[in-house]
């Protein structure tokens, strides 16, 4: 599909080997739990994109549950991080997730922001 296609806020882009990986704020997605879900894009020329890839799901263990905003994708010591914004019941923060793929699937490193 074309990049055009899709309805994203805070756009990221990150590139590696030729390949770009989009993040950001997308139309919100949910798991059967009825929790958020965290997805990725995927492009070789930001014309044509495949996805969405879902990298993380919200679950009912989580602090985080609702608004996953202004995501950001980083690779350090050969392990990827994703920076989002998250709402809690009571609370709003950063959390920071990690995974050994650029695909992920992406865990937190502690469950609070």
């Amino acid at each position: 599909m074309k990049i055009t296609d899709i309805f994203v806020r805070d756009p990221y882009i990150y590139k590696e080997d030729g390949k770009y990986y989009i993040v950001g704020t997308f139309k919100p997605v949910y798991n059967k739990q009825g929790k958020r879900r965290l997805c990725m894009y995927t492009s070789n020329d930001l014309e044509e994109i495949e996805g969405p890839y879902f990298i993380f799901d919200c679950t009912d263990e989580f602090w985080g549950e609702k608004a996953l905003w202004a995501p950001e994708l980083y690779k350090y010591n050969d392990r990827y991080y994703i920076f989002v914004t998250m709402f809690g019941k009571d609370m709003k923060g950063t959390q920071v997730l990690v995974s050994d793929n650029v695909m992920g699937p992406y865990t937190y490193l502690v469950n609070e922001p």
